[in-house]
């Protein structure tokens, strides 16, 4: 999850989402993976598949770090730039690698809430300093793919289905530490999953992340993933 207080520009460091991809600070691709991307964005949009996708109802989204407040109507096809969006974030895996750190706030110092460790005043500071230091990159990411992240959000929660009572895989390269005093975990912001436990493991070698989504009742509204 993000920290609500988040200092960077509102509009972002770079125009639009061409120069975002190709002259970001994390990961670039080159102008010929992105006008080959782009010519397969234009035949997919302009196919009978292409043209099928639409609004399955009217509706909003807003996002809480930016401000941003985006209204849709049913039936609204898909655009080029929502496939070309989409076809960025599946073909390049580490420049999805780089985008997807906008939507999580890896942050140590939460994690150190039990008694024993309020009393190491040295290893808080310096835990808080490597905090402030992952905020600061944190804006900085934020700043490189603004016009691609809330794109990808609008998308998604424009043209996604809400995914139930399913078991799906996610593979993992590193160890996760996983909050020790709730009895379910969250995650946020899009999750590359798949419904095969051998091509989870093909994707990410070293570990396998098992996520049983279930439908989750919050008071009086419902907690579902969209795909």
């Amino acid at each position: 999850m993000l920290p609500k207080k988040l200092a960077f520009s509102n509009h972002g460091c770079l125009t639009g989402l061409n120069q975002e991809v190709l002259q970001n600070d994390f990961h670039r691709i080159t102008n010929d993976n992105w006008n080959q991307t782009l010519r397969k964005a234009k035949a997919f949009h302009q196919s009978w598949a292409g043209k099928r996708i639409r609004t399955r109802r009217a509706g909003q989204y807003e996002d809480t770090v930016t401000e941003m407040n985006v209204i849709w109507e049913k039936d609204q096809a898909i655009t080029l730039k929502e496939v070309l969006t989409l076809k960025l974030y599946t073909d390049f895996d580490q420049l999805q690698f780089e985008l997807k750190k906008c939507f999580r706030f890896e942050q140590i110092g939460s994690m150190l809430d039990d008694e024993e460790d309020k009393d190491k005043g040295d290893v808080v500071m310096d835990v808080k300093e490597k905090d402030d230091e992952a905020k600061q990159v944190l804006e900085r990411r934020l700043a490189n793919f603004y016009h691609w992240r809330m794109s990808l959000q609008i998308t998604l929660k424009k043209y996604g289905k809400a995914i139930r009572d399913m078991i799906l895989y996610h593979g993992v390269n590193e160890k996760m530490i996983l909050y020790p005093h709730v009895t379910t975990q969250a995650f946020h912001g899009p999750l590359s999953t798949t419904s095969s436990f051998h091509v989870s493991k093909t994707v990410r070698i070293y570990f396998v992340f098992l996520i049983v989504v279930y439908v989750h009742c919050v008071s009086l509204k419902c907690a579902v993933c969209n795909g």
